[in-house]
């Protein structure tokens, strides 16, 4: 003898069905969510490699007590590797391999822009026996932790102090000798005077002054000369020398 029993299991095979379509759609969008995320980690390195740029990705690392006490690198592009000998990699902690900054400030520097959320942009002096030079450090925060862009920018903190030397040589050239000296900007039209410049001319230092200056000061023998030298100034057409005779106050220079 045999029993058989029927059973309606149309409404659990309906609902299998569901799931499996939802199982699928749900491995569909994790697939496709994991290959953006895939393709952004990579754009992102190679934007980050092709940098010249020092580009640092740190978490915090905090005690029992939830204090910062270092940094731990969770991505490093290979210029900082190469930055010195000491070679900062991922995984590694930024005092294990620089003590020297916890004394400068700059673990301090780091928990006030994670704690505040406020990014920081410094120029800074380093030199600790093997690597010395300006850079300039920009730290944004980055959840519980930072990104840190640095550049070095040695080569310009010397221009920057040749330039500023040349610039006392010639204020003290032009005050011993009556001298003074003008830079006018083509592409933004802006007019710059010595402190020499405003001294001949008798004018507050630092005035806004244009090129339209010299109409305003010129003798009226002079005005047609005067207005070549203000179309030659203006355009940068051509070298030009030229003698004008100024009316300053009541004197004629």
């Amino acid at each position: 003898q045999v029993g058989i029993f029927f059973s309606d299991i149309t409404e659990r095979k309906r609902v299998e069905q569901q799931l499996t379509e939802f199982n699928t759609r749900l491995e569909q969008q994790v697939a496709k969510r994991t290959q953006e995320l895939r393709e952004s980690r990579d754009l992102l390195h190679a934007i980050a490699e092709s940098q010249s740029a020092y580009i640092s990705a740190f978490k915090a690392v905090r005690d029992e007590h939830g204090r910062l006490v270092d940094l731990e690198y969770i991505f490093v592009n290979s210029i900082t590797k190469q930055l010195d000998d000491r070679h900062p990699a991922t995984g590694q902690h930024l005092l294990e391999i620089f003590p020297e900054l916890k004394k400068s400030g700059c673990l301090d520097s780091y928990r006030r822009v994670i704690e505040t959320g406020v990014r920081d942009d410094r120029e800074v002096f380093y030199d600790d026996g093997q690597l010395t030079g300006w850079f300039r450090s920009n730290t944004t925060p980055l959840g519980d932790g930072v990104l840190m862009v640095g550049e070095n920018i040695t080569a310009r903190k010397q221009a920057e102090q040749e330039r500023l030397r040349t610039l006392r040589l010639l204020e003290q050239a032009e005050a011993v000798a009556g001298l003074g000296s003008w830079d006018y900007d083509l592409l933004t039209r802006e007019f710059l005077w010595s402190e020499g410049m405003y001294r001949l001319f008798g004018l507050p230092s630092g005035q806004p002054v244009s090129p339209d200056v010299y109409l305003q000061f010129v003798v009226d023998e002079d005005r047609d000369r005067a207005e070549q030298f203000v179309r030659y100034l203006t355009t940068g057409s051509t070298d030009f020398e030229e003698t004008l005779r100024l009316r300053v106050g009541a004197q004629v220079k």
